[in-house]
């Protein structure tokens, strides 16, 4: 061979080498130029993007995949859907909780008449739709209460959208819970519209006999609702009980109220006729403020012995609570301020002198240790059953 032939033949293989190159080269972008794919499993898209030097990473840990994101404010002007207007939003889960004879469940049951029926409640708009009340409690009560709403705001009809479940329903067995939400399947199917809430009353007897306290036992509670939440597309509003703390909060694991949209908490103020609703969390919104809400009687029939039958029936229409007289603080004295009290008492009815010194002598007279006098003095001043005038004591009248 040549060496002209060997030349040309190293010129021609350069060449064809540089071509390859190009190819692959352009290959290779038109590869990178393509939509990453997403992942459907876990919201993933691959990481085929070549980043600039020194910024980012192509992959950690040799995982190439990376969530979908977006700007923080996008979506922020989207309408918040309610199923009471500023109350009760849809497709959420929360509590409504009082003491016992608090009125709480005739103030769920007025709610859920409301939700059924489409009217107006508190001056709110009100989506009707069918609603399920689980009265898991059983008895009378919750047919009474609806039935008393129902002659008080609906002319005595029949609300066609309340359906009752009268059994309990153990929120922490899959079972219970599929079998609740093929009840609203069914309900959905007879009417042909969605319900839009099921409220549970109460916790305890949707509980199992578990534990309130423990976390984990009031957690699986919180994933039957959440389940059933899924499954329905419904609101979950369960009615609870106060702990033994009557001030504010509800029975049990805090589990429960850390996993509420909302919750609300209803007291009855000295045993009166009417009760107050208070909003105790909301998320994303400002909280409806404290109302109260009067209870008036309602004639339901006649017993076979004549005897009328009534229920309590709650207004629709909000007031603002009556501030309460503040309750005097008891006063508790020992027999040490009895004595004290009791020596200024009788000198000051004689005339006599009331100044520390004299009252102090007379109490050694009786025998009393006075060592703490000094602090004897200062309690019932402050509790303002004497005053002092300089060094005399005089006894205080209360009206």
């Amino acid at each position: 061979m040549s060496l002209v032939s060997v030349e040309n033949q190293a010129a021609n293989q350069k060449a064809m080498d540089e071509l390859t190159g190009i190819l692959s080269e352009q290959a290779r972008r038109e590869e990178l130029a393509v939509e990453p794919e997403i992942i459907s499993d876990d919201h993933t898209v691959e990481d085929t993007e070549i980043p600039p030097h020194g910024v980012g990473k192509p992959c950690v840990d040799g995982i190439s995949k990376f969530m979908s994101f977006k700007a923080l404010t996008i979506g922020f002007n989207i309408n918040v859907n309610y199923i009471i207007k500023n109350y009760l939003p849809a497709e959420s889960f929360g509590v409504i909780y009082g003491a016992s004879e608090s009125f709480k469940s005739f103030h769920t049951v007025a709610w859920a008449a409301a939700i059924a029926s489409g009217k107006a409640w508190n001056g709110a708009s009100v989506r009707k739709s069918p609603v399920l009340y689980v009265a898991a409690e059983g008895g009378l009560g919750a047919a009474r209460r609806g039935r008393g709403w129902e002659l008080q705001y609906n002319q005595g009809d029949q609300l066609e959208n309340l359906y009752a479940v009268q059994q309990p329903v153990f929120m922490g067995s899959n079972e219970q819970v599929a079998a609740l939400a093929n009840t609203v399947s069914m309900i959905e199917r007879q009417t042909g519209e969605k319900v839009s809430t099921i409220f549970l009353d109460t916790l305890a007897r949707c509980f199992g006999g578990a534990d309130e306290n423990r976390t984990a036992d009031m957690n699986l509670f919180v994933a039957g609702c959440d389940k059933l939440k899924s499954l329905t597309g419904a609101t979950i509003v369960v009615v609870h009980h106060t702990g033994k703390n009557k001030e504010k909060d509800a029975r049990g694991s805090s589990a429960l109220r850390a996993a509420c949209d909302f919750e609300y908490c209803i007291e009855r103020p000295s045993k009166g006729m009417y009760y107050t609703l208070s909003c105790t969390k909301v998320k994303d919104s400002e909280p409806p403020k404290t109302q109260a809400f009067d209870m008036s009687i309602k004639h339901l029939f006649n017993d076979q012995d004549g005897d009328a039958v009534t229920t309590l029936v709650p207004t629709v229409e909000g007031r603002e609570p009556p501030v309460e007289e503040p309750e005097e603080k008891a006063i508790r004295l020992t027999g040490n301020h009895e004595a004290v009290l009791q020596a200024v008492r009788s000198r000051m009815a004689s005339g006599e002198s009331t100044v520390r010194s004299v009252i102090r002598d007379d109490l050694k007279a009786q025998g009393l240790n006075t060592k703490h006098f000094p602090r004897w003095v200062d309690k019932l001043l402050n509790d303002e059953l004497v005053s002092l005038s300089g060094e005399e004591l005089k006894l205080i009248c209360k009206s």
